[in-house]
């Protein structure tokens, strides 16, 4: 494994980028993962196996950011501002709602006294 520094030459990134990198202090975009595994010799099932682990991390990641944002004192304004920003910035947006009920669910009883 190359040096922080000599990875840094070989990717054309900063060096402090590789620190935080190899710290997980910042989370790899796809592109960083799959040049990371290149300057590293990694193989092909090895660089399919940290995509799926990058894509599982993404989403925890991106909810302790929130929370880690709001605990270090974080206001919900700068927090919502963010959110805009992102959402005007979004192709698609997903959501997902495990409390969420089917629509016959939801309807009310028609009929007096029945359960």
């Amino acid at each position: 494994m190359p040096s922080g520094s000599e990875m840094a030459r070989r990717t054309g990134w900063v060096q402090p980028k590789v620190s935080r990198l190899e710290t997980g202090s910042q989370l790899p975009t796809e592109d960083d993962l799959r040049t990371w595994a290149q300057h590293t010799g990694a193989s092909t099932e090895q660089t399919e196996a940290l995509l799926e682990m990058l894509y599982a991390a993404s989403v925890e990641y991106t909810d302790y950011t929130h929370t880690a944002d709001l605990l270090a004192g974080g206001s919900l304004a700068r927090r919502q501002a963010r959110i805009e920003a992102t959402e005007a910035a979004a192709t698609r947006i997903g959501e997902y709602q495990p409390a969420f009920l089917p629509g016959l669910v939801q309807t009310p009883r028609l009929y007096p006294g029945a359960a």
